[in-house]
């Protein structure tokens, strides 16, 4: 059977090969669970690549973000087999053939896929990383890396993809760990007055104290013609005082307590005309 497991391959003295396919809806079978599945992708563990399928209408990029080269162009519904995540989980990597290294590189936030955090962990050149002796990449280790290396993509001004998300359901939710996730960076888009006007971003920072202060570093790279107003929110309530984000900060630091969930809101400033705003959120929390 084919991946899909829709469609049956049969033997056809006039096919190809003397082979043909028929569609698995008219035929009654048994034992088609034990059946050869053609053009099966493994990951490198051995297990099949999980599908997925896509949202919205993306750009296949040839690393995980948006400062690579756009290498094609998949529709909304498209399906896709997913081979790999980045180390935050905010790029999949997949099987896209039309490309040297057969791979391609797709933003996670408009990828409908379950258990991604099975995926294997690799680094923008398709490898797995190199870890220090905690089982930390060595990039994401403060000893070897304390600035985030950041880019500027360059933005089309058209209205922004309305991607649904809210307070209960932010585009992104990420709770740091000492052995977990230390760091994510999330990209988006906001425009106005027509397009997608509001992003939600939720995280839960992490102490090795419990109810302790902890130290996060954000940044905010911003690019397009309008202007971003960020806020932070906790438990239905946009908290005061806790400092601010704008676009262009590198390295902020921001002081929160642990073990709360907060959720940062991101709106784009009204206007008459067009404005547009493409963005990379990036949070590091420091030990």
């Amino acid at each position: 059977m084919d991946t899909s497991r829709e469609w049956y391959a049969i033997e056809y003295a006039s096919g190809p090969e003397e082979q043909g396919w028929v569609t698995a809806e008219y035929i009654q079978a048994t034992g088609t669970d034990n059946l050869p599945i053609f053009g099966q992708i493994t990951l490198s563990n051995g297990t099949p690549a999980p599908r997925a399928s896509l949202t919205q209408k993306l750009n296949i990029r040839s690393g995980p973000g948006t400062h690579y080269d756009s290498i094609g162009i998949l529709p909304v519904n498209a399906i896709v087999w997913l081979t790999g995540r980045n180390e935050t989980s905010s790029w999949l990597q997949i099987d896209y053939p039309n490309t040297p290294t057969g791979k391609g590189w797709i933003i996670t936030g408009y990828v409908s896929a379950q258990d991604i955090q099975s995926l294997p962990i690799l680094d923008a050149s398709g490898v797995p990383p190199i870890l220090d002796a905690s089982g930390v990449p060595l990039a994401n280790n403060p000893a070897t890396q304390r600035t985030m290396q950041l880019f500027t993509p360059t933005p089309t001004i058209a209205p922004a993809y309305q991607d649904e998300d809210s307070a209960t359901k932010p585009g992104t939710s990420q709770v740091f760990s000492p052995l977990g996730i230390r760091n994510f960076s999330y990209t988006s888009d906001l425009s106005t007055p027509d397009g997608d006007l509001v992003d939600w971003i939720a995280f839960r920072p992490y102490a090795s104290q419990p109810g302790a202060q902890t130290t996060l570093t954000t940044s905010l790279i911003c690019a397009g013609n309008g202007s971003l107003q960020v806020q932070l929110w906790q438990e239905d309530q946009q908290l005061i005082n806790w400092g601010n984000i704008t676009c262009g900060d590198i390295n902020k630091v921001l002081m929160l307590k642990e073990g709360n969930e907060y959720l940062f809101r991101l709106n784009i400033k009204a206007a008459s005309e067009l404005r547009y705003v493409l963005y990379t959120f990036s949070m590091y929390s420091n030990p």
